[in-house]
Protein backbone atom coordinates (compact mmCIF):
# COMPACT_ATOMS: atom_id res chain seq x y z
CA UNK A 1 0.00 0.00 0.00
CA UNK A 2 1.39 3.24 -1.39
CA UNK A 3 1.74 6.27 1.40
CA UNK A 4 2.40 9.91 0.53
CA UNK A 5 3.48 12.10 3.30
CA UNK A 6 3.43 16.12 3.61
CA UNK A 7 5.41 18.44 5.86
CA UNK A 8 3.14 21.27 6.59
CA UNK A 9 2.27 23.95 9.70
CA UNK A 10 -1.54 24.50 8.24
CA UNK A 11 -1.29 28.03 9.97
CA UNK A 12 -4.28 28.46 9.47
CA UNK A 13 -5.21 25.08 7.11
CA UNK A 14 -7.15 27.27 4.32
CA UNK A 15 -7.92 25.46 0.21
CA UNK A 16 -4.71 25.94 -0.52
CA UNK A 17 -3.48 22.78 1.85
CA UNK A 18 -6.83 21.28 0.86
CA UNK A 19 -5.70 21.17 -2.48
CA UNK A 20 -2.07 19.74 -1.60
CA UNK A 21 -3.24 17.11 -0.08
CA UNK A 22 -5.69 16.19 -3.00
CA UNK A 23 -2.98 16.51 -5.39
CA UNK A 24 -0.60 14.63 -3.26
CA UNK A 25 -3.19 10.97 -3.22
CA UNK A 26 -3.62 12.32 -7.48
CA UNK A 27 0.12 12.54 -8.62
CA UNK A 28 1.71 9.58 -6.39
CA UNK A 29 -1.32 7.50 -6.62
CA UNK A 30 -1.02 6.53 -2.94
CA UNK A 31 -3.49 4.62 -0.82
CA UNK A 32 -2.43 6.59 2.57
CA UNK A 33 -1.62 10.17 3.22
CA UNK A 34 0.58 11.36 6.57
CA UNK A 35 0.88 14.81 7.42
CA UNK A 36 3.73 15.91 9.41
CA UNK A 37 3.10 19.16 11.35
CA UNK A 38 4.70 21.79 13.26
CA UNK A 39 3.30 22.10 16.41
CA UNK A 40 2.36 24.77 18.30
CA UNK A 41 5.41 27.21 17.01
CA UNK A 42 6.03 27.76 13.67
CA UNK A 43 9.35 28.48 11.29
CA UNK A 44 8.57 31.46 11.61
CA UNK A 45 9.93 31.66 15.19
CA UNK A 46 6.74 32.44 15.46
CA UNK A 47 3.59 30.62 18.02
CA UNK A 48 1.21 28.95 15.77
CA UNK A 49 -2.44 31.04 15.41
CA UNK A 50 -4.66 27.60 15.98
CA UNK A 51 -3.17 24.87 18.66
CA UNK A 52 -1.23 22.09 16.88
CA UNK A 53 -4.93 20.04 18.06
CA UNK A 54 -7.15 22.24 16.03
CA UNK A 55 -4.79 22.13 12.79
CA UNK A 56 -4.84 18.75 13.10
CA UNK A 57 -8.22 17.99 13.21
CA UNK A 58 -8.71 20.11 10.22
CA UNK A 59 -6.21 18.36 8.22
CA UNK A 60 -7.85 14.81 9.35
CA UNK A 61 -10.94 16.38 8.16
CA UNK A 62 -9.68 17.25 4.71
CA UNK A 63 -7.97 14.12 3.53
CA UNK A 64 -4.88 13.40 6.14
CA UNK A 65 -5.05 9.79 7.27
CA UNK A 66 -1.79 10.09 10.09
CA UNK A 67 -1.20 13.67 11.75
CA UNK A 68 2.34 13.58 13.34
CA UNK A 69 3.69 16.27 15.41
CA UNK A 70 7.44 17.39 14.04
CA UNK A 71 9.47 18.21 17.11
CA UNK A 72 10.05 21.47 18.30
CA UNK A 73 13.42 22.26 17.40
CA UNK A 74 12.59 21.18 14.23
CA UNK A 75 9.69 23.21 13.91
CA UNK A 76 10.86 26.80 15.04
CA UNK A 77 13.91 26.69 12.98
CA UNK A 78 16.00 27.56 9.97
CA UNK A 79 14.15 26.04 6.36
CA UNK A 80 17.40 23.92 6.38
CA UNK A 81 16.42 22.46 9.71
CA UNK A 82 13.05 21.88 9.43
CA UNK A 83 13.13 20.43 6.14
CA UNK A 84 15.30 17.86 7.46
CA UNK A 85 13.84 16.87 10.47
CA UNK A 86 11.19 16.72 8.69
CA UNK A 87 12.24 14.53 6.06
CA UNK A 88 13.83 12.20 9.14
CA UNK A 89 10.94 11.91 10.48
CA UNK A 90 8.93 10.73 6.99
CA UNK A 91 12.14 8.13 7.20
CA UNK A 92 11.57 7.01 10.03
CA UNK A 93 8.10 5.94 9.87
CA UNK A 94 9.27 3.21 7.28
CA UNK A 95 6.24 3.19 5.34
CA UNK A 96 6.69 6.47 3.37
CA UNK A 97 7.37 6.11 -0.48
CA UNK A 98 6.50 9.62 -1.71
CA UNK A 99 7.28 13.27 -0.21
CA UNK A 100 4.79 15.89 -1.83
CA UNK A 101 5.38 19.83 -1.55
CA UNK A 102 4.27 22.38 -2.62
CA UNK A 103 6.23 25.13 -4.93
CA UNK A 104 6.08 28.01 -7.47
CA UNK A 105 9.04 25.82 -9.67
CA UNK A 106 8.29 22.90 -10.07
CA UNK A 107 10.58 21.71 -12.88
CA UNK A 108 12.76 18.48 -11.08
CA UNK A 109 15.57 19.10 -12.69
CA UNK A 110 15.71 22.71 -12.38
CA UNK A 111 15.33 21.57 -8.39
CA UNK A 112 17.68 19.23 -8.71
CA UNK A 113 20.51 21.27 -9.78
CA UNK A 114 20.05 24.03 -7.19
CA UNK A 115 19.83 21.37 -4.45
CA UNK A 116 23.11 19.85 -5.65
CA UNK A 117 25.23 23.00 -5.42
CA UNK A 118 23.64 23.94 -2.36
CA UNK A 119 24.87 20.75 -0.74
CA UNK A 120 27.88 20.38 -2.25
CA UNK A 121 28.91 23.86 -1.96
CA UNK A 122 31.91 24.63 -4.55
CA UNK A 123 34.66 26.15 -3.53
CA UNK A 124 33.87 28.74 -6.29
CA UNK A 125 29.91 29.15 -5.20
CA UNK A 126 31.29 29.54 -1.27
CA UNK A 127 33.67 32.23 -2.20
CA UNK A 128 30.70 34.26 -3.57
CA UNK A 129 28.65 33.78 -0.75
CA UNK A 130 31.35 35.10 1.36
CA UNK A 131 31.84 38.26 -0.26
CA UNK A 132 28.02 39.07 -0.32
CA UNK A 133 27.97 38.54 3.30
CA UNK A 134 30.68 40.60 3.65
CA UNK A 135 28.82 43.50 2.37
CA UNK A 136 26.25 43.32 4.33
CA UNK A 137 23.68 41.30 2.24
CA UNK A 138 21.42 39.23 4.54
CA UNK A 139 22.32 35.45 4.35
CA UNK A 140 18.74 34.83 1.45
CA UNK A 141 20.03 37.65 -0.26
CA UNK A 142 23.41 36.70 -0.46
CA UNK A 143 22.60 33.30 -1.56
CA UNK A 144 20.56 34.28 -4.04
CA UNK A 145 23.35 36.47 -5.76
CA UNK A 146 25.71 34.06 -5.02
CA UNK A 147 24.21 31.02 -6.89
CA UNK A 148 23.30 33.11 -10.00
CA UNK A 149 26.85 34.65 -10.18
CA UNK A 150 27.89 31.29 -10.13
CA UNK A 151 25.82 29.56 -12.68
CA UNK A 152 26.78 32.95 -14.67
CA UNK A 153 30.16 31.76 -14.29
CA UNK A 154 29.98 27.93 -15.08
CA UNK A 155 29.12 25.86 -18.69
CA UNK A 156 27.63 23.09 -16.52
CA UNK A 157 24.52 23.98 -16.33
CA UNK A 158 21.64 24.90 -19.66
CA UNK A 159 19.55 27.30 -17.30
CA UNK A 160 19.20 30.91 -17.07
CA UNK A 161 21.43 31.97 -14.05
CA UNK A 162 17.90 34.07 -13.55
CA UNK A 163 16.17 30.95 -12.79
CA UNK A 164 18.32 29.71 -9.86
CA UNK A 165 18.26 33.14 -8.62
CA UNK A 166 14.47 33.02 -8.54
CA UNK A 167 14.05 29.35 -7.52
CA UNK A 168 15.98 30.61 -3.55
CA UNK A 169 14.49 33.40 -3.25
CA UNK A 170 10.44 32.51 -2.57
CA UNK A 171 9.54 30.29 0.41
CA UNK A 172 8.12 27.15 -0.81
CA UNK A 173 11.01 26.83 -3.32
CA UNK A 174 13.67 27.13 -0.87
CA UNK A 175 11.92 24.52 1.60
CA UNK A 176 11.55 22.34 -1.82
CA UNK A 177 15.22 22.35 -2.22
CA UNK A 178 15.98 21.85 0.93
CA UNK A 179 13.81 19.09 1.27
CA UNK A 180 15.47 17.55 -1.90
CA UNK A 181 18.97 18.47 -0.63
CA UNK A 182 17.75 16.36 2.93
CA UNK A 183 16.79 13.34 0.92
CA UNK A 184 19.85 13.15 -1.08
CA UNK A 185 22.17 13.10 1.72
CA UNK A 186 20.35 11.25 3.79
CA UNK A 187 20.16 8.47 0.82
CA UNK A 188 16.46 8.09 1.65
CA UNK A 189 14.41 6.03 -1.00
CA UNK A 190 11.71 8.39 -0.66
CA UNK A 191 10.68 10.26 -3.97
CA UNK A 192 10.06 13.72 -4.03
CA UNK A 193 7.59 15.06 -5.54
CA UNK A 194 7.36 18.86 -6.29
CA UNK A 195 3.58 19.91 -7.05
CA UNK A 196 3.45 23.83 -8.56
CA UNK A 197 0.89 25.87 -6.31
CA UNK A 198 -2.22 27.10 -7.46
CA UNK A 199 -3.82 30.20 -7.78
CA UNK A 200 -7.74 31.62 -8.31
CA UNK A 201 -10.25 31.94 -6.40
CA UNK A 202 -10.75 30.83 -3.08
CA UNK A 203 -6.95 30.47 -2.92
CA UNK A 204 -4.84 32.58 -0.96
CA UNK A 205 -1.88 32.33 1.86
CA UNK A 206 -1.80 31.64 5.19
CA UNK A 207 -0.13 34.97 5.83
CA UNK A 208 -2.81 37.11 4.11
CA UNK A 209 -5.26 35.06 6.02
CA UNK A 210 -3.26 36.10 9.41
CA UNK A 211 -2.87 39.41 8.04
CA UNK A 212 -6.43 39.65 7.43
CA UNK A 213 -7.09 38.31 11.43
CA UNK A 214 -4.68 40.83 12.84
CA UNK A 215 -6.82 44.01 11.79
CA UNK A 216 -10.11 42.25 12.71
CA UNK A 217 -11.32 40.99 9.38
CA UNK A 218 -12.70 37.47 9.63
CA UNK A 219 -14.81 37.54 6.07
CA UNK A 220 -12.46 34.70 5.33
CA UNK A 221 -14.98 31.74 4.56
CA UNK A 222 -14.13 31.84 1.03
CA UNK A 223 -10.73 30.89 1.65
CA UNK A 224 -10.86 27.97 3.90
CA UNK A 225 -13.02 24.78 3.98
CA UNK A 226 -15.96 24.68 6.11
CA UNK A 227 -14.68 22.88 9.15
CA UNK A 228 -11.55 24.60 9.19
CA UNK A 229 -13.73 28.36 8.89
CA UNK A 230 -15.58 27.11 11.75
CA UNK A 231 -12.77 26.59 13.95
CA UNK A 232 -11.00 29.82 13.13
CA UNK A 233 -14.52 31.87 14.09
CA UNK A 234 -15.20 29.59 17.26
CA UNK A 235 -10.94 30.43 18.77
CA UNK A 236 -11.69 34.14 17.67
CA UNK A 237 -15.21 34.35 19.65
CA UNK A 238 -13.10 32.55 22.60
CA UNK A 239 -10.15 34.38 22.09
CA UNK A 240 -7.90 31.30 21.26
CA UNK A 241 -5.91 33.38 17.79
CA UNK A 242 -2.20 33.35 19.05
CA UNK A 243 -0.19 35.87 18.44
CA UNK A 244 3.58 36.60 18.87
CA UNK A 245 2.80 39.58 20.70
CA UNK A 246 0.80 37.35 23.34
CA UNK A 247 4.25 36.13 24.61
CA UNK A 248 5.67 39.66 25.14
CA UNK A 249 6.34 39.09 28.79
CA UNK A 250 7.29 35.43 28.41
CA UNK A 251 9.95 36.78 25.84
CA UNK A 252 11.48 39.41 27.70
CA UNK A 253 11.58 37.13 30.94
CA UNK A 254 13.96 34.22 28.83
CA UNK A 255 15.88 37.09 28.06
CA UNK A 256 16.47 38.66 31.22
CA UNK A 257 17.23 35.16 32.70
CA UNK A 258 19.78 34.51 29.95
CA UNK A 259 21.84 38.03 29.98
CA UNK A 260 25.30 36.97 28.74
CA UNK A 261 24.85 34.09 27.08
CA UNK A 262 22.88 34.93 24.12
CA UNK A 263 25.34 32.77 21.95
CA UNK A 264 24.16 29.99 23.50
CA UNK A 265 20.94 30.08 21.14
CA UNK A 266 20.23 29.26 18.25
CA UNK A 267 20.36 31.35 15.39
CA UNK A 268 21.95 34.49 17.98
CA UNK A 269 25.69 35.14 17.24
CA UNK A 270 28.00 37.21 18.36
CA UNK A 271 26.70 40.78 16.71
CA UNK A 272 23.53 39.79 17.26
CA UNK A 273 23.98 38.72 21.37
CA UNK A 274 25.33 42.44 21.77
CA UNK A 275 22.71 44.42 20.02
CA UNK A 276 19.95 42.69 22.80
CA UNK A 277 22.03 43.21 25.52
CA UNK A 278 22.43 46.97 24.10
CA UNK A 279 18.66 47.47 23.36
CA UNK A 280 17.61 45.47 26.05
CA UNK A 281 16.62 47.91 28.72
CA UNK A 282 14.28 49.61 25.96
CA UNK A 283 12.06 46.81 26.00
CA UNK A 284 8.27 47.32 25.81
CA UNK A 285 7.19 44.23 23.42
CA UNK A 286 8.26 41.12 21.47
CA UNK A 287 6.92 42.96 18.41
CA UNK A 288 8.29 46.13 18.44
CA UNK A 289 11.83 44.60 20.15
CA UNK A 290 12.45 42.42 16.86
CA UNK A 291 11.82 44.93 14.89
CA UNK A 292 14.67 47.39 16.67
CA UNK A 293 17.11 44.13 16.32
CA UNK A 294 16.36 43.79 12.63
CA UNK A 295 19.25 44.81 10.40
CA UNK A 296 20.00 45.03 7.06
CA UNK A 297 21.52 41.71 6.81
CA UNK A 298 19.68 39.83 9.44
CA UNK A 299 16.13 39.76 8.85
CA UNK A 300 12.80 40.31 10.75
CA UNK A 301 12.60 36.53 10.50
CA UNK A 302 15.59 35.30 12.22
CA UNK A 303 15.47 38.00 14.86
CA UNK A 304 11.98 36.50 15.40
CA UNK A 305 13.90 32.86 15.83
CA UNK A 306 16.25 34.44 18.05
CA UNK A 307 13.80 35.61 20.52
CA UNK A 308 11.94 33.01 20.43
CA UNK A 309 14.79 30.41 20.11
CA UNK A 310 15.08 31.90 24.16
CA UNK A 311 12.24 31.58 25.04
CA UNK A 312 11.98 27.95 24.29
CA UNK A 313 15.04 27.16 25.50
CA UNK A 314 16.77 25.67 21.75
CA UNK A 315 20.47 25.88 22.41
CA UNK A 316 23.51 25.62 19.76
CA UNK A 317 24.56 23.01 21.21
CA UNK A 318 21.09 20.79 21.48
CA UNK A 319 20.79 21.28 17.89
CA UNK A 320 24.32 20.57 16.73
CA UNK A 321 23.92 16.99 18.78
CA UNK A 322 20.31 16.68 17.40
CA UNK A 323 21.53 17.18 13.80
CA UNK A 324 24.81 14.86 14.41
CA UNK A 325 22.41 12.35 15.05
CA UNK A 326 21.03 12.41 11.73
CA UNK A 327 17.66 14.43 13.78
CA UNK A 328 16.39 11.05 14.36
CA UNK A 329 12.81 11.90 16.82
CA UNK A 330 10.33 9.98 18.52
CA UNK A 331 7.05 9.55 16.21
CA UNK A 332 4.90 11.52 17.87
CA UNK A 333 1.21 11.38 17.03
CA UNK A 334 -1.58 13.86 16.87
CA UNK A 335 -4.41 12.31 15.38
CA UNK A 336 -5.47 9.72 12.81
CA UNK A 337 -8.51 8.96 10.77
CA UNK A 338 -10.60 6.36 12.42
CA UNK A 339 -10.80 4.51 9.25
CA UNK A 340 -6.84 4.18 8.57
CA UNK A 341 -5.84 2.88 12.61
CA UNK A 342 -4.56 0.22 11.15
CA UNK A 343 -1.59 2.56 10.39
CA UNK A 344 -0.89 2.88 13.74
CA UNK A 345 -0.02 -0.54 14.54
CA UNK A 346 1.98 -0.62 11.03
CA UNK A 347 3.97 2.62 12.17
CA UNK A 348 4.41 1.09 15.71
CA UNK A 349 6.07 -2.36 13.55
CA UNK A 350 8.37 -0.63 11.18
CA UNK A 351 9.16 2.77 12.17
CA UNK A 352 12.76 2.79 13.30
CA UNK A 353 12.46 4.92 16.83
CA UNK A 354 9.79 5.15 19.75
CA UNK A 355 6.34 5.51 18.16
CA UNK A 356 3.86 7.80 20.99
CA UNK A 357 0.12 7.63 20.36
CA UNK A 358 -0.23 8.60 24.36
CA UNK A 359 1.37 10.24 26.88
CA UNK A 360 1.76 7.22 28.74
CA UNK A 361 4.25 5.57 25.87
CA UNK A 362 6.72 8.30 26.60
CA UNK A 363 6.99 6.82 30.18
CA UNK A 364 9.55 4.02 28.98
CA UNK A 365 11.61 6.81 26.92
CA UNK A 366 13.45 8.88 30.03
CA UNK A 367 17.03 9.07 30.20
CA UNK A 368 17.48 8.77 26.38
CA UNK A 369 17.55 10.87 23.19
CA UNK A 370 14.20 10.68 22.45
CA UNK A 371 12.88 11.67 25.96
CA UNK A 372 14.75 15.01 25.43
CA UNK A 373 12.89 15.82 22.02
CA UNK A 374 10.03 14.58 23.54
CA UNK A 375 10.06 17.05 26.68
CA UNK A 376 11.32 19.88 24.47
CA UNK A 377 8.58 19.41 22.61
CA UNK A 378 5.85 19.55 25.33
CA UNK A 379 7.97 22.34 27.04
CA UNK A 380 7.02 24.63 24.22
CA UNK A 381 2.94 22.78 23.78
CA UNK A 382 3.05 24.21 27.82
CA UNK A 383 4.22 27.32 27.55
CA UNK A 384 1.72 28.25 24.46
CA UNK A 385 -1.07 26.80 26.67
CA UNK A 386 -0.48 28.54 29.40
CA UNK A 387 -0.19 31.65 27.04
CA UNK A 388 -3.33 30.87 25.40
CA UNK A 389 -5.52 30.09 28.58
CA UNK A 390 -4.19 33.83 30.23
CA UNK A 391 -5.64 35.28 26.90
CA UNK A 392 -8.75 33.34 26.38
CA UNK A 393 -9.71 33.27 30.29
CA UNK A 394 -10.57 29.23 29.84
CA UNK A 395 -8.99 26.38 30.76
CA UNK A 396 -6.90 24.31 28.52
CA UNK A 397 -6.26 20.91 28.57
CA UNK A 398 -2.46 20.01 29.00
CA UNK A 399 -1.15 17.68 26.09
CA UNK A 400 0.15 15.54 29.15
CA UNK A 401 -3.90 14.58 29.53
CA UNK A 402 -4.65 14.41 25.87
CA UNK A 403 -5.95 11.50 24.05
CA UNK A 404 -5.32 10.58 20.96
CA UNK A 405 -7.49 12.66 18.39
CA UNK A 406 -9.39 9.80 15.90
CA UNK A 407 -11.72 11.47 13.60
Amino acid sequence: MKTAAVIAEFNPFHNGHKYIIDKAREVTGAERLIVIMSGDFVQRGEPALLDKYTRAKAALLAGADLVAELPGMGACASAEIFASSGAALAESLGIVDYLVFGCEDDDPELLKAAADILAEEPEAFKELLKEHLKAGLSFPDARSRAIKEYISNSRAYSYDPESFARLISTPNNILAVEYLKALNRSFSSIIPVPVPRTAGDGITSAAFIREQLAGGDMDLSQYMPDHAYSELTAAWEDRRLIYPGDFSSQVLSALLGSTGRFTDYADIGEDQANRIEKLLPDYTDALSFAQALKTRNVTYTRVMRMLFSVLLGHTKSALASWKAAGYQSPVMVLGVNKVRRDILSEISQKASGPVIISPSDAETLKGTPAWEIYSDTCRASEIYRYTAQIKSGKQILSASRRALLVI
